[in-house]
């Protein structure tokens, strides 16, 4: 396990600073913090399902407000960093699913905020939307609905010597030299070692290079990039035969 002491530690072995006065222990743990900090949002901002988590509510129905979550500090979701996926549960058992698509642009918000005709077969149209720290359900249903949010949470400050990095996913394969190296130069910089500090940031650059190639999605058999949008946005399909011509599963019909 890889604990904040270990990570002060490493980083003042690095620029040869354990038991300097010059810098305090809680400098070292802002250090560390920041450097664990940007480690973490490089790894979910570039491949963002290295750490998830969701968040069950359900909405009370009626006016936007109450077809809305509120997300960030000082809400039901206060960890909330990046969001990844948004989930409708439909009736049945055991409480299927159904993914609502984000709304493309917000040129388009406009497109579901008025009453959407109920089709025969399938669903009201629907997107969600993050407008500033409010994920909206669009357009407004009349009654209520359940959903899960996934989304990236934030990291969690270090306090205690004891916290750990590892069930982050930042300690795997010699990753988490990238804090010490981080860390280290921070420190460097403050006593103006100039030069030694911009050798420790370029073997960061390095280990960032390194860390960006091994984190790439890890199964190979099949392409990440690939998405049947049209089954996202559409899951009921229609009604034909093998899917042609409108099934359900198929390419027409439908309702998303």
């Amino acid at each position: 396990m890889t604990a904040l002491s270990d990570l002060v530690l490493a980083s003042q072995q690095r620029c040869d600073r354990v038991n300097a006065s010059t810098i305090t222990t809680p400098e070292w743990y802002g250090y560390v913090n920041g450097s664990v900090q940007e480690l973490y949002g490089l790894l979910t901002s570039t491949y963002e399902d290295y750490n998830v988590k969701s968040y069950t509510f359900t909405t009370l129905g009626g006016s936007q407000p109450n077809n809305s979550i509120q997300v960030g500090p000082n809400t039901a979701v206060p960890d909330f960093f990046q969001p990844r996926a948004f989930w409708l549960q439909i009736n049945g058992s055991p409480n299927p699913y159904v993914t609502i698509p984000r709304l493309e642009s917000l040129q388009e918000r406009n497109l579901f905020i008025f009453p959407a005709i109920v089709p025969i077969y399938g669903n009201i149209p629907s997107r969600w939307n993050l407008l500033g720290n409010v994920i909206e359900i669009l357009p407004p249903s009349v009654g209520a609905n359940s959903y899960v949010l996934w989304y990236v949470p934030t990291m969690p400050q270090l306090v205690n010597p004891t916290d750990t990095i590892d069930q982050y996913w930042l300690a795997i394969n010699g990753w988490q030299e990238y804090v010490v190296l981080d860390a280290a130069a921070k420190a460097l910089i403050k006593e103006e070692s100039l030069d030694t500090a911009q050798l420790l940031l370029s073997l960061k650059k390095e280990l960032r290079e390194r860390i960006l190639r091994e984190a790439k999605p890890r199964d190979v058999s099949q392409p990440r990039s690939i998405v049947d949008m049209q089954r996202v946005r559409n899951p009921w399909g229609g009604w034909g035969v093998n899917g042609i011509g409108g099934g359900w599963g198929g390419d027409g019909g439908g309702c998303w």
